[in-house]
């Protein structure tokens, strides 16, 4: 049976390379997605492709310059997804930060949240 939630917030970003990162990111894009609903809980997910990094390469994701968690390239892409139903971290975000994606310390994509 699936249970439908209401949302009550939602907030999206598109990852671009950072003129610093074009080279390590290559043509990569990417999407975030944060969803609150009605009962206060909250998700995140996070889509990359397009890396040119080698399979087993780890990114961090940052929200507004704090660490939130690390992610594994395979085959180019790489996945995040975090539910705070299920008791995983999912930060209270808001419309204008700044979400960066880096590997070996150089943010190399980086988008910022608008509301859908």
């Amino acid at each position: 049976m699936v249970r439908i939630r209401d949302v009550i917030q939602e907030f999206e970003a598109k990852f671009h390379p950072t003129e610093l990162g074009a080279a390590l990111a290559g043509r990569a894009r990417g999407k975030a997605e944060w969803k609150v609903y009605g009962d206060g809980t909250r998700q995140c997910k996070v889509w990359l492709s397009g890396l040119t990094l080698s399979d087993g390469a780890l990114l961090q994701l940052s929200v507004s310059g704090q660490p939130l968690a690390a992610i594994l390239v395979r085959q180019g892409r790489s996945h995040y997804k975090r539910e705070s139903e299920r008791g995983e971290n999912v930060p209270v975000v808001e419309s204008r930060q700044v979400l960066q994606i880096s590997y070996a310390g150089q943010v190399i994509l980086e988008g910022e949240l608008y509301p859908e």
